[in-house]
C-alpha cells in the first residue's frame, strides 16, 4: 500500500459464535498478497452481543499490516451484520467492499485477482468462485453435492445477474443511495441474492471470476442428505420473496403459482416410477418437490428461518 491518495477497500467479515472457523478465515487474510493500488481495512462484525469473537480478532492485530476494526451488532441476523459493515465502510469513505464468510478461507491472491478482474472487465461487482471442501468420511451422491455447489462455472468476465456474499467485490457507488440487505430475509436466507439481483436490475455490471478462489469447509451437520434436501426447500422459499421485492407482490404471486403448478405436475406424473427409479432420479424428484413446496410456502408467507441454527464452530 502506498500513500493516502489510494482508495480504501474494506474487507467485510461477519461472524457468530464460530471461533475456530473465524481463526482460519483470519489466518487466510493475514496471508493475503496486498494490492498496491488500494488501502485496506478489515471490518469484522460480531453478531454476538456478548462479543465472543473479540479475543480471536485481537490476536490477529499484530499479524496484519493493515487495520482491523471490530464491530458488535447486537441485533441477531446476517442482514444486520452485513448492513453494519456497509454503514461503517461508507463512514470511512470506502470505494470498494469485499465480502467473504467466516466459514471460508481465501487464497493469497484472492483480493488482487478480484481487483484485476474488476478493472479488466469494467465491472461494478465481481463474483468469485467458492470451492466446497467436503469431509473425507462423507460419501454423497453427486446430485446431492450439486445442491450446494455449482455444476458448471461461467467463464471469467462473463456477465452475471446476481451474486452471493461468499466471495465478492463491489463498488460502494451502488450503495450510497441507501441500497441495503433486506431485513425480511434476515434469518430466512437469500438476502445476498436479492441485494445483488437488485443491483443488476439497476444496471450494475456483475461479472464472474474463476481465478479469485475462496474455500468453504462443509461441516458434518450440513454434509448429509437431509440438510441438502432442506436446502432445496429454502431456495424455493426464497424464490418467492426475491420475486416480491424485485417485481412486486402481484407478479411474485402469479409467477410462483405458475411455477408450482408446473413442478408439482412434473412430480405427480412421474410418481408411479419413483419406487423403481434410480438413486439419481429419486434425488431429482425429491429436490423438485421440495423446491416447489418451498415456493408454495413462501407464497403463503409461512415462517421458515434456516439461519437460526449455527453450523460449525
Amino acid at each position: 500500500m502506498k500513500g493516502e491518495e489510494n482508495p480504501l477497500l474494506c474487507i467485510g467479515l461477519c461472524t457468530y459464535q464460530r471461533p475456530d472457523m473465524l481463526t482460519e478465515a483470519l489466518d487466510s487474510v493475514a496471508q493475503l498478497r496486498l494490492p498496491s493500488n488500494v488501502n485496506l481495512k478489515l471490518l469484522v462484525c460480531d453478531n454476538d452481543a456478548e462479543a465472543s469473537a473479540r479475543e480471536v480478532v485481537d490476536s490477529f492485530r499484530p499479524k496484519l499490516s493493515f487495520p482491523i476494526e471490530y464491530l458488535i451488532e447486537g441485533n441477531r441476523g446476517i442482514v444486520f451484520a452485513r448492513n453494519r459493515i456497509l454503514e461503517v465502510a461508507l463512514q470511512h469513505s470506502a470505494t470498494y467492499v469485499a465480502f467473504f464468510d467466516d466459514d471460508e478461507t481465501v487464497e493469497p491472491g484472492w483480493l488482487v485477482t478480484l481487483l484485476q478482474c474488476m478493472e479488466e472487465y469494467d465491472a461494478d461487482v465481481v463474483n468469485g468462485k467458492v470451492v466446497f471442501l467436503w469431509p473425507d468420511e462423507v460419501n454423497l451422491h453427486v446430485r446431492l453435492r450439486n445442491m450446494l455447489q455449482r455444476m458448471h462455472f461461467p467463464q471469467t468476465g462473463e456477465r452475471q445477474h446476481g451474486s452471493g456474499t461468499g466471495n465478492v467485490l463491489f463498488k460502494t457507488d451502488w450503495i450510497r443511495e441507501g441500497h441495503r440487505f433486506h431485513h425480511e430475509l434476515n434469518l430466512r436466507g437469500g438476502s445476498d441474492q436479492l441485494f445483488f439481483q437488485q443491483l443488476n436490475d439497476k444496471g450494475a455490471r456483475i461479472v464472474w471470476c474463476n481465478e479469485a478462489l475462496a474455500y468453504e469447509k462443509v461441516p458434518l451437520s450440513r454434509a448429509n442428505r437431509e440438510w441438502l434436501l432442506k436446502r432445496r426447500y429454502r431456495y424455493g422459499y426464497n424464490k418467492f420473496y426475491i420475486l416480491k421485492h424485485r417485481f412486486g407482490l402481484a407478479h411474485a404471486r402469479k409467477d410462483s403459482k405458475r411455477f408450482c403448478l408446473k413442478e408439482f405436475m412434473w412430480c405427480i406424473s412421474r410418481a408411479p416410477f419413483y419406487p423403481l427409479g434410480s438413486e439419481d432420479f429419486k434425488i431429482k424428484w425429491i429436490a423438485k418437490w421440495l423446491f416447489a413446496k418451498g415456493v408454495w410456502h413462501g407464497l403463503q408467507e409461512k415462517d421458515y428461518f434456516e439461519y437460526q441454527i449455527v453450523h460449525g464452530s
